[in-house]
């Protein structure tokens, strides 16, 4: 799991997710243990298949430990699902520098790339199974996912479009059409394809898809190069 910055706590607390206060490095790394045996157990079985014994086994952290940070079962579901979920994001790099038609083209696809390589690998897929079979138990994993997706995905996003627009590169409409469809085309579509027919997903295509998302964007939306 990746250290806990500002960003991750604050979606943590706005969606109700407690923080857990540690007396020691030691602890912090026995709690680190534990969230990865739990995130292992529970996509692979669910929150009511999911065994804390076979999660003690697993982080080599004892039953009354993990129970000293989560008096609950419930409550080592929602924060190893919901770190890990965060974990997913971090680290997502922003738009990087552009000047030019060209040079903001291959920042959007660089980023898209790198969204969609997070979002669809085997480990992120299999959490994504876990959330939508328990968003009814747990309305707010699906809530931090959307939250999450949100700030390090869809804003940045929308935020270097609007720079790209005011600079004269892209003639975007009111409203976030553009982005929604920019996103559906390089992460969405191929997101759907990795969650319910992953026989037929191809990690090795995705540099083409976001290519082709972005192609058919500027084609859309861009103007001629300055």
């Amino acid at each position: 799991m990746s250290t806990v910055t500002d960003t991750a706590q604050r979606l943590r607390l706005e969606c109700g997710f407690p923080d857990i206060p540690l007396a020691s490095p030691r602890s912090r790394d026995r709690l680190l243990a534990v969230r990865d045996a739990a995130v292992a157990e529970f996509r692979l079985h669910g929150y009511l298949g999911g065994s804390v014994d076979e999660i003690a086994r697993g982080s080599g952290v004892s039953k009354p430990t993990i129970y000293s940070y989560f008096d609950t079962k419930e409550r080592l579901f929602l924060d190893a699902i919901g770190d890990a979920l965060i974990s997913a994001y971090t680290g997502l790099s922003p738009v990087g520098e552009w000047s030019s038609a060209r040079t903001a083209r291959e920042a959007v696809r660089a980023f898209l790339l790198d969204w969609a390589r997070r979002l669809l690998s085997p480990e992120t897929i299999a959490l994504r199974r876990t959330v939508i079979g328990e968003a009814e138990r747990f309305p707010r994993l699906a809530s931090l996912w959307a939250l999450t997706n949100a700030t390090y995905g869809d804003r940045p996003l929308a935020e270097a479009l609007t720079a790209m627009s005011r600079a004269g590169l892209l003639d975007l409409p009111r409203g976030d059409l553009p982005l929604r469809q920019l996103i559906a085309m390089a992460v969405g579509a191929p997101q759907l394809v990795a969650t319910f027919r992953p026989a037929d997903f191809d990690a090795a295509e995705l540099p083409e898809i976001a290519e082709g998302a972005v192609a058919v964007f500027w084609s859309s939306y861009g103007k001629e190069d300055r």
